[in-house]
């Protein structure tokens, strides 16, 4: 063990203190003392001395003391000695009591209101050693209070002078750093990540986050309408569909190499579609909506190659791929489609190019190009049919797929159909060659209906793997309702993620019938009544019963069985799905809290990040459950860690990770 040299007090002694003892008992004795600030101090002995001269490197309490005062944390140290938290931190405190009124001691008073970060707390007295800090910190239980120009007025303890000296010293070191508008803006985004502002609410945000960290008000004084236009072309900032601003730090590499843009060629789409085709990897970059995407694109457009083709922002939430207009893609559409009702075609424009189909009903270049194709409540256009010379080249082509996706279907056409206008690609046109054409895909019409198409194409397997399938087919809402209703039937149980399995094979291979495995939902009954659970979490309870040895330990086949079912909700986060009876109260902030309250108390947010796992044998992280407490209001009822500290980490982490361009640079006044 290494302890750092002793600093020395200077100061002059006095031969003899009276020193009061108990009930008004006074005892002469020979001491020293020292002037200390205002103040005449008795010269004490420093912990790093004082543990230095009794320290016994064969004693296990006086080893975990030296690990708790070098930093080490209360978990690696129980690991180390295979004890529990809790059970080190009352081993560290015990032999720490053991101690005589140290030097530290003095300030342990401001450690015990104020709740100031260790670097903090030894610029203002840096006489204290860290490891003098780390005895104080196993002595004595931290303060609540953050330390600020206002808080200070209610401390009265011996340190008020020093602390306001500290507090001045620290706002005049922030100004001499002059920290900038920009940087100032960017911290108060990050430190409310979680939560959209409007712009209103951004600046009141903006000059509190002033006040209570200490910083100038008149020096970082901006200009909000300058600030909103530069925030809408910075990068790591969006804004949602409210407008409401916030800091995201989803990676656009990410966002460029996983979506396929080409499947958006030459068409003016609303970025809502791209976050609907994409919906698991917006969860995943924390991406909350179409909004949100489109200021992520276009403040990220420079990784675009733009070879293939050029992409162009227009207007939130409008992109323009390749050489497109609306009025042409409009007309087109109608093309494929007419004769087809006034609202219907909107919905049809909304399915193919995800523009909600109240605006496009409002964009007057839509409305315009349309309007002399309106007749008696419907749209209808001429619509020119293929060229007899392309059908049997084209048909054999069509014959080699199930079904054709619009893009696919275009790229064929001008391939293939050499003799035939462009138009033809239309509802009429393709019925004649025998295949049904809805507003985007096209499949042959002996299968008459798209549940039709689905049945004989897709769940005539006994296993679908959905990872498999063309993402463009998952996200049509027919297939959604398709699957949601094979699901309750039973007819497939989910066996392991995005995998279905049929109920034949379910019998085959685990001797489950539908009525079995409605006497398992029906038997776990009881077990609804926990306000959270899924398969693993009540595995261990169960696992006897004769039914569930049937599952074979697929505790997520089990929670897929249970989660088939009209009265059970459910959420997937983390690698797993979590169910409840509640639909209203399913979400991480309530079942952290749920958690909590299981166990009585408040936890360090890493022990609520393994508890929350090893509960439900997900994989959510410790920043996941932070962002989802912090904006839901529920930290201070489940987390111990303090949420100031949490934050200035997470700005600290964020600002130091961000690169000098992604900060705008023109300065705000």
């Amino acid at each position: 063990m290494r302890f750092l040299p002793l600093a020395v007090i200077s100061g002059s002694p006095s031969p003899m203190l009276r020193i009061v003892f108990g009930q008004g008992v006074r005892q002469p004795m020979h001491t020293k003392i020292c002037e200390y600030e205002d103040y005449y101090l008795i010269v004490r002995e420093r912990f790093i001395d004082a543990f230095s001269s009794v320290y016994n490197p064969d004693d296990r309490t006086d080893q975990i003391l030296q690990f708790r005062v070098e930093g080490c944390s209360l978990q690696d140290i129980g690991e180390l000695y295979d004890l529990t938290r809790e059970r080190v931190r009352q081993i560290a405190i015990k032999r720490a009591n053991k101690f005589p009124p140290l030097f530290e001691d003095y300030s342990s008073d401001v450690y015990s209101f104020f709740h100031i970060s260790k670097n903090s707390f030894i610029d203002a007295f840096p006489e204290v050693s860290e490891e003098g800090y780390e005895y104080l910190s196993t002595r004595y239980q931290k303060g609540k209070t953050d330390l600020s120009e206002k808080t200070i007025q209610s401390y009265y303890g011996k340190w008020k002078s020093r602390l306001i000296r500290h507090l001045e010293e620290e706002i005049e070191r922030r100004d001499k750093q002059t920290i900038s508008r920009t940087e100032m803006i960017m911290r108060v985004l990050i430190s409310n990540k979680d939560t959209p502002l409007s712009i209103e609410e951004f600046e009141d945000t903006y000059y509190e986050y002033l006040k209570r960290k200490g910083f100038s008000t008149e020096r970082l004084t901006i200009n909000m309408r300058s600030v909103g236009n530069h925030l809408r072309n910075a990068k790591g900032v969006v804004f949602n569909r409210e407008n409401k601003v916030r800091y995201c730090d989803a990676d656009p590499h990410v966002i460029w190499n996983a979506i396929n843009f080409s499947q958006y060629k030459n068409s003016v789409i609303s970025s809502e579609l791209i976050f609907r085709d994409y919906n698991d990897l917006m969860e995943e970059l924390d991406i909350r909506d179409g909004y949100e995407l489109f200021y992520v694109i276009k403040s990220s457009l420079s990784l675009w190659n733009k070879k293939l083709f050029e992409i162009k922002c227009r207007r939130v939430p409008v992109i323009v791929m390749g050489e497109a207009s609306e009025e042409a893609q409009a007309i087109k559409l109608l093309r494929e489609i007419s004769p087809v009702a006034y609202y219907d075609y909107y919905l049809a424009y909304e399915e193919r190019y995800g523009l909600r189909k109240e605006t496009a009903q409002g964009n007057p270049t839509i409305s315009n190009a349309l309007a002399r194709y309106y007749v008696d409540g419907q749209y209808l256009i001429d619509a020119p049919v293929i060229n007899d010379a392309d059908v049997p080249a084209f048909l054999s082509a069509l014959n080699k797929k199930t079904i054709w996706f619009i893009d696919e279907i275009e790229l064929l056409f001008d391939t293939i159909c050499i003799n035939s206008s462009k138009d033809a690609i239309n509802e009429a046109a393709f019925r004649r060659i025998g295949y049904v054409l809805y507003a985007g895909y096209a499949f042959s019409e002996r299968y008459g209906t798209v549940n039709n198409y689905l049945e004989t194409e897709v769940f005539s397997a006994d296993v679908v793997d959905l990872n498999t399938l063309d993402r463009r087919l998952l996200n049509l809402s027919s297939f959604g309702s398709f699957l949601d209703k094979t699901k309750k039937a039973l007819d497939f149980i989910e066996t392991a993620p995005k995998v279905l399995t049929s109920i034949k094979r379910i019998n085959e291979a685990y001797g489950l019938t539908k009525e079995i495995i409605r006497e398992i939902q029906s038997n776990l009954t009881e077990y609804y009544k926990i306000p959270y659970f899924n398969g693993f979490s009540l595995w261990s309870q169960i696992e006897n019963q004769p039914l569930i040895q049937k599952l074979q330990k697929n505790d997520w086949m089990l929670t897929c069985i249970l989660r088939q079912q009209d009265i059970v909700s459910s959420m997937i986060v983390g690698g797993g799905i979590i169910l409840s009876l509640d639909n209203e109260s399913l979400s991480i902030s309530k079942i952290c809290e749920w958690i909590a309250s299981i166990h009585n108390k408040k936890m360090p947010l890493k022990t609520l990040e393994k508890e929350f796992n090893s509960t439900f044998g997900s994989k959510v992280s410790s920043s996941k459950l932070a962002e989802k407490l912090k904006s839901s209001g529920s930290w201070d009822r489940v987390v111990s860690d303090s949420m100031d500290e949490y934050i200035d980490q997470l700005v600290d982490t964020d600002i130091a990770n961000m690169d000098t361009s992604d900060l705008f640079q023109e300065e705000f006044f």
